[in-house]
């Protein structure tokens, strides 16, 4: 069975409303990860997919859950955000703001699915996030890396108090990221000036590194001040895609990438409000509206809004 319905809905943020498209989908899914092998053929999903003005595909989400064959529902109690993109054209108007805009959209795409499928407790999702420098063609960097040099964070940490889903992972993340703010990891500039040259990175002439670096005391005194004294985001994101990515990973993360590329969670109760309006107020005659509206209220039954109930789990 698939069930398919397109309509629009409200995205808002404090300066702007924007509209969007949503389409939900709910289908048979195969796959050999995660599920044991005799029920991998009796699995369901629901995809949500929010558009804007190009189809873009700016926010893809799964929902899976299945039927066993002794006839007991297994209802998941994570949803996984399968890709995120930032353009202005994920508003119909094709005016989306990014940098807010782009947060607002991911907190009312997330509270939309909370609002059908009350038992998802967290998201799951993989990190390879990009940002780009500028509109025009002037390269990208990893948004991750970028961010983590200069804010001691990720974008989705921010965001969404996002964080490693695996506990070692995770203790260890939180504790190279230390690196940043102590100053006996921070190496001296002849070595730290080496990195740069491998990097075929070239010292501008009204950018004084080397008197930036040398007054540090830490990597995060040095990366607020390189910040402040470019104080032009698209100069400094050109700038540190060169060499940002490889230095976090040696000298912050000794190498260990896979606590960045690794599935990181981020829970429901974590997702910040925000006002809209119900998802299906544009067209009252969509297809598939009703059936679509009958199953929810099914599996929000079998789910017991994420508790435990006779014949029912959780996974």
């Amino acid at each position: 069975m698939e069930v398919d319905i397109s309509n629009e809905g409200i995205i808002s943020s404090d300066k702007n409303k924007y509209l969007m498209k949503i389409k939900a989908t709910y289908d048979d899914y195969l796959t050999e990860k995660e599920f044991v092998k005799d029920v991998k053929h009796n699995m369901k999903r629901m995809s949500f997919k929010i558009n804007g003005k190009n189809n873009l595909g700016c926010i893809d989400i799964s929902v899976v859950n299945f039927k066993i064959p002794r006839g007991n529902t297994v209802i998941s109690d994570y949803a996984i955000i399968n890709s995120i993109n930032s353009d202005t054209s994920c508003s119909i108007a094709g005016n989306l703001e990014l940098g807010i805009g782009t947060r607002d959209m991911i907190y009312t795409s997330l509270q939309t699915v909370l609002k059908l499928c009350p038992w998802v407790k967290y998201f799951k999702f993989n990190d390879y996030s990009k940002k780009k420098c500028s509109n025009s063609d002037s390269g990208s960097v990893s948004l991750s890396y970028y961010y983590i040099a200069l804010y001691g964070k990720t974008w989705y940490e921010e965001v969404l108090h996002a964080k490693p889903e695996n506990l070692h992972n995770r203790a260890k993340y939180y504790e190279y990221i230390k690196r940043l703010k102590e100053p006996t990891y921070k190496m001296k500039w002849t070595e730290f000036y080496s990195f740069l040259t491998l990097k075929q990175f070239n010292l501008d002439l009204d950018i004084p590194l080397m008197e930036i670096y040398t007054s540090s005391a830490t990597y995060e005194e040095f990366f607020t001040k390189l910040k402040n004294h470019i104080n032009n985001n698209s100069k400094l994101c050109v700038k540190l895609s060169l060499w940002i990515e490889d230095f976090i990973v040696k000298y912050i993360f000794s190498g260990e990438t896979h606590l960045i590329t690794d599935t990181w969670i981020a829970e429901s109760s974590d997702i910040p409000k925000v006002q809209f309006k119900d998802p299906w107020f544009v067209d009252e005659t969509m297809l598939g509206r009703d059936k679509f509206r009958t199953l929810l209220q099914q599996l929000r039954s079998q789910a017991g809004g994420g508790k435990h109930l006779k014949g029912y789990k959780l996974v």
